[in-house]
């Protein structure tokens, strides 16, 4: 399973119940790298901000669907021929909005992390044998839950969001090793991993001027509702061809939850130009084994870049880039797109790339790209 271990120190530590994502996610934000700690009256606020909530101007009810139509991963390990190209559908964020008396309320769905890898690789070894394998590992993660924004005065906002997050990591390896075309060893070994997690996103959000909007939130994972994995392997040898040595370890792989930090600003400038900036602190966390130790993943910090132009002809572009800095890699996402309003409705379309490059020579290399969509309607 070691293509499973490697691809989740490639991925700047994210796992399915990370508390900050490296794709793109929410409404106009996923078109702008993720900026939207001071983004005002988003969807995506549930997910980053719901202080933006309280600036919502409106008291019309709004809908709102996200996602990626299509998307593909590559993975490159070292020595090794891999054929991933996993093409896949995936909805990002749904939410309700509407007013309330006293602020905005919400409801949302959200499936901010999603892919699946699968590897095949051929390898000639020392003493006339030949190594080959097929690894595969998917990461799910699906988060369910409300917001609530309210703002004090015209220069002040708070809110939280607030709900249950679910993950799961699955990884199955099989191998075989051969010498003079005859079998020496079959191994086949799968790790099944989930986490149930209660996560709250509390934020407040300021307008210190006009034209500069100052925003800070938190991202919380404060207990652990369910947290098992499951390892499983077989084994079979040539010198022993009628015994199958098979193993079953089940185990809490949960020893220390992240928390992430996200500081933003929103700057409005001549020509109906926006810009966004956003710096995210993730933890360190720690993962328990099946054999008891423990792993630990270090901490990082993403920077992030976005800009909008409005438009009176009711049309505006997008475009993000933002940088993750961590112990085993770098990573780097481009986003772009073209949102087209008409009245309080709004349409994005628009493309990512996400890449990451390990530290290590021996490090392996991570990319994912596709085509982004969201629609946002006001009743």
């Amino acid at each position: 399973m070691r293509l499973g271990f490697i691809l989740l120190n490639v991925l700047v530590g994210t796992s399915a119940v990370a508390v900050d994502y490296p794709l793109p996610a929410g409404h106009r934000e996923a078109f702008m790298a993720n900026t939207g700690a001071a983004m005002v009256a988003s969807p995506g606020n549930v997910l980053f901000n719901p202080a933006g909530l309280g600036f919502r101007d409106t008291d019309k009810l709004s809908l709102s669907v996200s996602g990626n139509a299509i998307s593909s991963q590559k993975f490159d390990i070292p020595y090794q021929k891999i054929v991933p190209q996993e093409m896949t559908i995936r909805p990002t964020l749904a939410a309700s909005i509407y007013p309330t008396t006293f602020g905005t309320g919400a409801f949302f769905v959200a499936n901010p992390l999603a892919f699946q890898i699968i590897a095949s690789s051929s390898q000639s070894l020392s003493g006339g044998y030949f190594l080959n394998s097929t690894q595969k590992v998917r990461q799910d993660a699906i988060v369910i839950g409300g917001s609530f924004g309210s703002s004090l005065g015209e220069r002040f906002a708070w809110g939280v969001s607030g709900g249950v997050q679910t993950g799961t990591d699955e990884s199955t390896h099989y191998f075989t090793l051969t010498q003079g075309g005859a079998y020496a060893s079959t191994q086949f070994a799968q790790r099944d991993e989930k986490k149930t997690a209660i996560i709250v996103i509390p934020g407040i959000m300021a307008k210190v001027t006009e034209a500069w909007t100052v925003g800070l939130s938190m991202k919380l994972l404060p207990f652990f509702i369910e947290s098992t994995a499951t390892e499983f392997s077989s084994k079979l040898e040539s010198t022993s061809p009628t015994t199958i040595q098979e193993t079953v370890t089940t185990y809490d792989p949960q020893a220390e939850a992240s928390m992430a930090v996200r500081l933003g600003q929103n700057f409005s400038l001549i020509g109906g130009n926006r810009v966004n900036l956003d710096v995210v602190y993730n933890s360190q966390s720690k993962t328990r084994n099946a054999d008891g130790t423990i792993d630990t993943s270090a901490e990082d910090w993403f920077y992030a870049f976005g800009w909008r132009n409005t438009s009176p002809e009711g049309w505006e572009p997008l475009f993000g880039y933002a940088r993750g800095e961590s112990e085993p890699a770098t990573s780097d996402l481009i986003t772009a797109g073209v949102s087209i309003t008409k009245r309080r409705n709004e349409i994005i379309v628009g493309a990512f790339h996400m890449g990451t490059t390990p530290k290590s020579e021996n490090g392996s290399k991570f990319s994912s790209y596709g085509i982004m969509f969201s629609s946002n309607v006001a009743f």
